[in-house]
């Protein structure tokens, strides 16, 4: 009867309760926030008072401790995006992400870069912050970077008291630079890099006054550049980029009588392990120009894009910088050295078109085939019943060999339908020009008007 009873009291609750008889069987509803992954999940927010120079803030830094990845968070009120190594065998941390602001027109840019190793022994993150824009960053002629660490463990404390920051908390100590390099149009252009044993091409230019005083622009491993470079100081920062997007920041000084150098971190995957060395060298062999044997030299325009500027051929060679171009060796194609010939003007590379008749220009470094120059020495073997000239090629396999050339030169670009010379029309555009006698003695050269150049005007 109990049991009856029961029953019936439940089925009157089911027919009396809101909505439909089924309302019980319904399913779960979606969250409106999807669950983390698990990589989110195992995330940790980490909290500290930051110190630098002598401002005191917040830093809230996201990160997975247990291995190398992504940092995100907040500095100053700021955005901040960056990367953490960590080195599984020593635990040794390092640490390197990018401040964003915001302009006058609300666009957000970089602005500062932050770079540190985690020091046990001060139980904090220690480093450099280093500025990147001169209006929003604080970057200027006489300085662009300041030390900075996080205050641990009672930092809060230590920050509505700023008696504690004169009791002895311990900064990294910034460079000294003794004669700081002048970097203009003309001044890198002959450098190269070895970062972590990769060696190339260094070109970097930087602005004088304004809100744009010693801003970088170049490229580094054939990669575009940006950062600043502090005249009085002689310290320097750059990001190297590929495709647009962030991959690695070089911090270190440019000392004419000393140490032309530093360390590199990297800000995503993509950018290395960890933190390397790098040092300027100055293995590569600058050229003061190319002249054609009809007199014309090859001049750079300097296009305000960057990129793409047609090499036109002038009736005066001089010997300015507008006519200078630097060989860098790149690689190798049949036993012979490949180069790639950058502008002192510009700091962009010379490529060579795709279809002959076409305007050879300037392009972003970027190790493209057809910047990968042969660079053959025209040796002067004899001379035809008319008077011409006639020329043997020599494969040129070092820069050295090449600023000791004293003959004329060839330079052609390898490619899939053979090789592309460099060769002009009139006193108009430099073009491309089919090799047709590459391999063979060079004939008639000055009445033909084929690719022949000498590196001095």
């Amino acid at each position: 009867m109990r049991h009856a009873f029961v029953c019936a009291v439940f089925l009157a609750f089911v027919a009396v309760a809101p909505g439909s008889p089924t309302a019980l069987a319904q399913p779960i509803p979606p969250r409106i926030n999807p669950l983390p992954s698990l990589e989110e999940a195992s995330k940790i927010e980490y909290v500290s008072d930051v110190l630098a120079g002598t401002v005191l803030g917040r830093l809230n830094m996201r990160y997975n401790p247990k291995k190398s990845g992504p940092v995100t968070g907040v500095i100053f009120g700021d955005r901040i995006e960056g990367y953490r190594t960590l080195d599984q065998t020593t635990n040794a941390q390092s640490l390197a992400f990018v401040q964003f602001k915001r302009n006058a027109q609300n666009v957000e840019i970089a602005t500062n870069i932050y770079t540190a190793d985690n020091s046990p022994a001060q139980r904090a993150w220690m480093g450099v912050a280093h500025a990147l824009d001169v209006p929003l960053g604080g970057a200027s002629a006489a300085g662009n970077a300041i030390s900075f660490r996080t205050i641990a463990p009672l930092g809060r404390l230590c920050a509505n008291n700023p008696a504690c920051v004169a009791q002895g908390l311990v900064l990294r100590p910034l460079p000294v630079v003794t004669s700081p390099m002048a970097i203009d149009a003309a001044a890198m252009v002959g450098f190269g890099i070895d970062a972590n044993g990769q060696r190339g091409p260094l070109v970097l230019r930087a602005a004088a006054g304004g809100n744009n005083e010693g801003v970088l622009s170049g490229h580094v491993l054939r990669d575009a550049v940006s950062g600043h470079y502090a005249r009085g100081a002689g310290t320097i920062v750059f990001l190297r980029k590929q495709n647009g997007q962030a991959i690695q920041v070089f911090t270190g000084v440019l000392d004419a009588g000393g140490i032309k150098g530093g360390r590199g971190f990297p800000l995503n995957a993509s950018g290395g392990g960890g933190p390397f060395g790098w040092t300027v060298v100055t293995n590569d062999q600058i050229v003061s120009g190319l002249r054609s044997l009809q007199g014309r030299c090859l001049t750079p325009e300097n296009p305000a894009s960057g990129a793409g500027g047609i090499l036109t051929t002038t009736a005066t060679c001089t010997n300015n910088f507008n006519v200078s171009w630097v060989v860098f060796a790149v690689g190798a194609n049949g036993g012979n050295s490949l180069f790639s010939l950058v502008s002192v003007a510009t700091g962009l590379c010379l490529q060579m078109p795709g279809a002959a008749g076409a305007a050879v220009t300037q392009q972003v470094c970027s190790g493209v085939l057809r910047q990968s120059l042969l660079i053959e020495e025209l040796q002067a073997t004899g001379v035809l019943p008319d008077g011409s000239p006639t020329y043997t090629p020599v494969a040129i396999n070092t820069a050295a060999a090449f600023g000791m050339t004293s003959n004329g030169l060839n330079l052609h670009a390898p490619g899939p339908n053979g090789s592309a010379c460099l060769a002009r029309v009139g006193a108009g555009e430099a073009v491309e020009f089919p090799c047709v006698e590459n391999h063979k003695t060079f004939k008639a050269v000055v009445r033909t008007a084929k690719a022949i150049w000498t590196h001095n005007p």
